[in-house]
């Protein structure tokens, strides 16, 4: 391929001189999405969470990385905190192009000892702020020339008996994602989905005891827990140009098919 061909295609998959705001950036998936986009040359991350020290740790990463970081912490379901958020990132660095929704909460239990409280709080937590998220963003999009909203889901969709709560809000984010998607297409705005298999995050870890295997090997799809980089890869593909004709998609990262992952212990 000639030089001038190399540098289109790499333009293309750039995301370089973006701004992004991602929820749940305090550790696993979150905080390694906010970090690969300041080593993919992003201008300015911010992170948000309950946690500022985490929230801490995740900017000094972004600025190691060469990117400039924010960290505010914030409880999702605080729509007012969130627009907040929104707004001083756009004064911070004049722009937002990416939004991605990550935070969620989880915790098991078995169906018939869940409380209508305990459920709802999870889909507040995972769905409701999350469309507030979506909306948030969207208002800003409408108002310049469009952004990138990606949305994180998971595999339990496709059944979690130990946490029916978390597995039914994330099946509402996915039919919310494509239900945006067509809701917002004539503003430029484009809405996709994320759907991780079980990855090698702190949560991950401490609920079940497992590690992800060696991930050198790019086309080694055997191993039953993945990276949280090769998810942020997926999301940097997701708010590049190279992207440009996908929107409404919920694109599943898991390697393996689902029956491997019951293999694992506990899960």
């Amino acid at each position: 391929m000639r030089g001038s061909d190399t540098k289109a295609v790499n333009e293309r998959f750039s995301v370089e001189d973006s701004v992004v705001l991602v929820t749940g950036g305090n550790r696993g998936i979150g905080r390694t999405i906010a970090t690969e986009f300041a080593k993919a040359g992003a201008t300015g991350v911010t992170v948000t969470s309950r946690t500022q020290e985490e929230l801490d740790e995740t900017v000094a990463l972004v600025e190691e990385a060469g990117s400039e970081g924010l960290a505010l912490e914030a409880d999702v379901r605080d729509s007012d905190r969130l627009a907040e958020i929104r707004d001083r990132t756009i004064e911070e660095w004049g722009r937002l192009d990416v939004v991605i929704n990550n935070a969620a909460g989880s915790f098991g239990a078995p169906p018939e000892e869940l409380s209508k409280n305990a459920f709802s709080t999870i889909v507040d937590i995972n769905l409701n702020a999350l469309f507030d998220g979506c909306r948030l963003a969207a208002e800003h999009f409408m108002e310049t020339d469009g952004g990138t909203i990606i949305n994180v889901s998971s595999v339990a969709v496709e059944g979690y008996p130990l946490a029916v709560h978390y597995a039914a809000s994330k099946a509402g984010v996915e039919s919310l994602t494509r239900s945006l998607a067509i809701a917002w297409e004539d503003e430029n705005i484009r809405v996709n989905c994320i759907r991780p298999g079980w990855v090698n995050t702190p949560g991950i870890r401490e609920q079940y005891g497992v590690e992800a295997e060696d991930a050198s090997d790019r086309f080694d799809t055997s191993r039953p827990v993945g990276q949280p980089e090769e998810i942020a890869d997926l999301a940097l593909f997701l708010s590049s140009e190279a992207s440009s004709y996908i929107n409404g998609e919920v694109i599943t990262a898991q390697g393996t098919p689902q029956e491997h992952l019951r293999k694992l212990e506990n899960v």
